[in-house]
């Protein structure tokens, strides 16, 4: 994630209280990393059923963690903010993200 938008990053640790941002070396993005299993089930536990972007990859990381997978509603409810943060990333901010 790019290091303007680190607040989210630092968002979500402090919340969970697990895993670690860290700045990508020579670059200008920061990376979150869950190190354990068990930080990894309760991360892929969080958001199963909200992904829509890279699936292959997160059913992969169920299949691994043996949790069921549950697809995303690809059908967007009236006055949701999903495509509103992808659209304008220089306004969205913490009250869009929803955990």
């Amino acid at each position: 994630m790019l290091n303007r938008d680190i607040n989210v990053l630092n968002h979500i640790h402090t919340n969970l209280n697990i895993g670690r941002v860290i700045p990508v070396p020579n670059t200008e993005y920061s990376m979150y990393i869950a190190s354990t299993q068990w930080e990894m089930l309760i991360i892929v536990n969080l958001i199963n059923g909200m992904i829509r972007l890279k699936v292959p990859s997160y059913k992969f990381a169920c299949e691994f963690l043996g949790i069921k997978f549950i697809e995303a509603n690809y059908r967007l409810k009236p006055f949701s903010t999903f495509a509103s943060r992808r659209l304008d990333p220089e306004v969205a901010d913490l009250r869009t993200l929803s955990l």
